[in-house]
């Protein structure tokens, strides 16, 4: 974005600043950094504008072949390059394409000595990038009229000028001074005069006006001495950038009138009159001034006693150059001073294009004179043919962030106005770019399917980047199996992305603005090479399950493991393992193919490819263990999943992945804690398809009971396989002495000794009469399951014979054993209406977690659950407690729990105990 702002990116001069103060002082030179070529590495500080040697950047320029970078060696970052101050006029002229990249701003500093101009650009396609451009120094030359001042840092007369990340640094642009009586300054500084006498003038005639420098012009020829009695030559006109001539002096006659000033120079001043004999005469006028230039001095004149004749008028100035004075009586009046435009950056004539520039403390001062000179465009001055002249037209867009600070114009927005802006900082039109179209710049030739690298840009309609492009584009090809990336944004107007080709042929890749339509770009067009096919790629998993499906891939490859589309075989698959399934012979699609294979032997497996035709068109693929190792069974189920009696008829479900004939042995064991000791604790045998009931030892190898022992009796009622689901239903009666809140285990083992472990998937109660006054009586929710993160509502109820309010303290853990470490342990407090969670060290008598009134508000958490009092309440009514809490499970909790409850009453004289009154899956 473009910012007039004065104080705007202050930061940037942080960067800069050290390397403008640090001007390079001394004579001697030490001897240049190697390891620099030449003549397009700048490797020297120093500069001749007479001599200049390889290694100074004035040699790199004049010896660079047209369209080359030059370069500088990084042993002079940090350091500035000081131009030759030996003259105002030692600007670094370039008149062809050429690159000048520095290491960035902050890097190097290329400076005029506040002496002299830094560039003149006269023409081609030239960027500098990467730079510190500072304390350049134009000064028009003096003379009658003085001439402008023009471009600081940079003068553009033609061509096209990009700078991109580069700081200007104190430049400034000062117009020549006015004088009285001589030739016009020119825009080659305050030399020696160029314009000689005009043709027919004697020796002893009028100077001509100073040269035009690399603007070309020369100065005007000077008048011709008049004859006695005569009137004088009148001094001929600059050439671009060349002073006026002087006016010839009259002898007894008028003097002659001065020459006008070419573009940017000053008029000559108008020639004087002298007499011998008491007549009066007449000063010459003075010259008009070119652009910028100022106008030439009266000449002197006789005037008689009634004040006839007298010094001559003064000339106008041009376009904010000062007009020259005039003065009745006999002597002559200083010229007009020469206008000071663009401190850092002049454009006469062509296109500049800026990205990321900062102007900084950039400066136009007029010169002095009869009428002083204006200061226009402190930082940059921009011509256009309506006040430069026939010719003078130029372009300046800007494109990414171009800031000014601190710019100094005295006259900005007075009297001579530019079109567009006329403010400290900018005389003239400056636009930002804006994008008509995009580039996209691919390789002429690639292999298909060999991942290559494209350019899509911003341009605008002059084909230039546009660097303030900041939009989304959409990739597409002719090449309908091609591998583009997704739609993206262009950073600076840019981007660079891969892709790959698989068609063969001439193929061309389009990228579309995906907000404005008419943004678009087609690449040149790139030539896929046709692939012929050498061998076939087959990819396979290292490690499968016998018997268990999985994916081979096989891809049609060249010499260069490049995929071959256009690949039309059929592929026939064979095994090393003669029980592998396989599939049929097969055609690959786009060059490739996944297929479903498994395999029926364990142990190191390779299945291969081969082309049905050629032969010699095959491949295996990598190493395929089969094994059985890390095969996931499950203990799925226990039905009902929580109820109460003596008599139940359960059933119980377990899965393996390669079917329920793979299942070796299942369990079951129901007990109020996991422990076979006074258990039902039961072994179902699959490929014997036998029950064996566990006596009371518990002891899992051993004796076994028969059908029955202490706590029940079992009979097997059906063993059902279906796929890897294997049902295992039985009649259990349990005796009156197992009484009490039961738990339900499940677990499996499977025929190469994988196991699920003990799960806790139901509870069962056995009746049995509570020994207190107080009993747990249900729970809601005794079985179910869900994600951890998601809250659920359990409702526990407790019975107290002496009525409710006798009930003291209610306790509910869960975890997958009997442990209040680690685990969710709640004590519900009913006098104080206060719930409390235990801490993960598991003390009852704390420190706890958390506490809170259940009053509809709060929450209490540790590290396994989190317990919220929205949704958490108590009811007493008659002798029920019950007691609602929202329970919210973590991630680290996961895996099959058990609901524990337990109560007391107030008095501490009676406890139910712990009783297991669900379980619950966190997933």
């Amino acid at each position: 974005m473009f910012h007039s702002g004065r104080q705007l990116h202050l930061s940037i001069s942080l960067i800069w600043l050290p390397y403008i103060m640090s001007i390079w002082v001394g004579s001697a030179y030490a001897a240049p950094p190697a390891g620099c070529g030449q003549p397009l590495c700048v490797n020297r500080l120093d500069d001749s504008a007479t001599a200049p040697i390889s290694g100074m950047l004035r040699y790199a320029v004049l010896n660079a072949p047209v369209g080359a970078t030059i370069t500088f060696d990084p042993a002079l970052n940090g350091q500035m390059i000081v131009l030759d101050t030996s003259s105002s006029n030692n600007h670094i002229k370039i008149s062809q394409d050429v690159t000048i990249q520095g290491p960035g701003s902050g890097m190097l500093t290329i400076s005029g000595g506040s002496l002299t101009r830094i560039f003149f650009v006269a023409g081609g396609n030239v960027a500098i990038g990467g730079l510190t451009l500072a304390n350049g120094f134009a000064k028009g030359g003096d003379g009658s009229g003085g001439a402008a001042g023009m471009g600081g840092a940079i003068f553009l007369n033609g061509g096209l000028l990009t700078v991109s990340g580069v700081v200007l640094s104190g430049n400034q642009a000062q117009g020549g001074s006015g004088g009285a009586g001589s030739g016009g300054g020119g825009f080659g500084g305050s030399s020696a005069p160029s314009g000689g006498p005009c043709p027919g003038a004697f020796a002893g005639s009028s100077p001509g006006g100073e040269g035009g420098g690399d603007l070309g012009g020369a100065g005007g020829c000077g008048g011709a001495t008049a004859i006695v009695g005569g009137s004088a030559g009148s001094g001929g006109a600059g050439g671009p950038g060349g002073g006026g001539g002087a006016g010839g002096a009259g002898f007894d006659g008028g003097g002659g009138a001065g020459g006008a000033g070419g573009f940017g120079a000053g008029g000559g001043g108008g020639g004087s009159a002298v007499t011998h004999m008491a007549v009066y005469t007449y000063g010459g006028p003075g010259g008009p001034g070119g652009f910028g230039g100022g106008g030439g001095g009266g000449g002197n004149g006789v005037p008689d006693v009634l004040g006839a004749g007298g010094g001559g008028a003064g000339g106008t100035g041009g376009f904010a150059g000062g007009s020259g004075s005039a003065r009745n009586g006999s002597a002559g009046a200083s010229g007009g001073g020469g206008a000071g435009l663009g401190g850092a950056i002049f454009v006469g004539s062509g296109l500049l294009q800026l990205s990321n520039v900062s102007f900084v403390n950039s400066s136009t001062v007029g010169g002095a004179g009869g009428a002083n000179g204006q200061a226009k465009g402190g930082a940059l001055f921009l011509c256009s043919s309506s006040f430069c002249g026939a010719g003078r037209d130029s372009g300046a867009i800007f494109s990414g962030p171009t800031t000014f600070q601190r710019s100094i114009a005295a006259d900005a927005g007075a009297a001579q106005t530019c079109p567009g802006r006329d403010d400290a900082d900018v005389c003239g039109a400056l636009t930002a770019s804006t994008p008509t179209h995009l580039s996209v710049s691919a390789p002429n030739s690639v292999l298909p399917g060999a991942p290559f690298s494209f350019t899509v840009s911003a341009l605008d309609a002059n084909n230039l980047a546009v660097f303030v492009y900041a939009g989304k584009v959409h990739l597409s090809s002719s090449d309908p199996l091609a591998g583009l990336p997704p739609d993206s944004t262009l950073t600076d107007g840019a981007g660079t992305f891969t892709a790959v080709l698989r068609t063969p042929g001439g193929q061309t890749i389009t990228a579309a603005d995906t907000v404005s339509t008419p943004l678009t770009g087609t690449s040149n067009a790139i030539a896929v090479a046709a692939a012929t096919p050498t061998h076939l790629s087959v990819s396979a998993p290292a490690l499968v399950t016998p018997g268990m499906p999985f994916n081979v891939t096989v891809t049609a490859l060249d010499a260069n493991n490049t995929v071959v589309v256009l690949y039309a075989g059929t592929v026939h698959f064979s095994s090393s393992d003669p029980l592998a399934v396989l599939p049929p012979n097969s055609p690959l699609t786009n060059g490739a193919g996944t297929f479903s294979v498994a395999l029926g032997t364990g142990g190191t497996q390779t299945i291969t490819a081969t082309d049905s035709t050629t032969a010699s068109i095959s491949g295996a693929s990598n190493a395929i263990t089969a094994s059985f190792s890390g095969v996931s069974l499950a203990a799925v189920s226990a039905g009902p999943a929580a109820g109460s009696g003596f008599v139940q008829t359960f059933a119980f479900n377990f899965s393996d992945p390669f079917g329920w004939r793979d299942l070796s042995v299942v369990n079951a064991l129901i007990n109020n804690s996991l422990d076979g000791q006074q258990s039902c604790y039961l072994a179902y045998v699959v490929p014997s398809g036998s029950l064996a009931l566990v006596d009371d030892a518990g002891d899992a190898g051993g004796p076994f009971a028969g059908s029955q022992n202490s706590q029940c009796v079992v009979s097997l009622v059906s063993a059902a396989g279906n796929g890897a689901t294997l049902t295992l239903t039985l009649n259990v009666t349990f005796k009156s002495g197992f009484g009490g809140n039961k738990i339900v285990y499940l677990a499996a083992r499977d025929s190469v000794q994988n196991n699920t472990g003990w799960q806790a998937l139901g509870v069962w109660q056995v009746p049995f009469t509570p020994a207190g006054t107080i009993s747990v009586g249900t729970l809601s929710l005794a079985r179910g399951a869900s994600t951890a993160g998601t809250a659920q509502s359990f409702t526990l109820t407790l019975t107290d014979s002496n009525g409710a309010a006798d009930i003291g303290i209610v306790n509910l853990l869960i975890d997958n054993f009997l442990d209040g470490r680690q685990s969710c342990y709640l004590a519900y407090v009913v006098s104080t209406n206060t719930l409390l969670l235990v801490d993960d060290a598991g003390d009852a008598g704390g420190p706890f977690a958390g506490s809170m009134v259940l009053n509809g508000s709060g929450a209490i958490h540790n590290s396994q659950c989190n317990v919220n009092g929205a949704g958490s309440s108590p009811v007493l009514s008659a002798n029920n407690l019950t007691l609602t809490l929202n329970i919210t499970f973590k991630a680290s909790f996961t895996g099959n729990r058990i609901l524990y409850a337990a109560g007391r009453d107030a008095a501490g004289g009676n406890n139910t105990g712990w009783q297991a009154m669900g379980t619950w899956t966190v997933q």
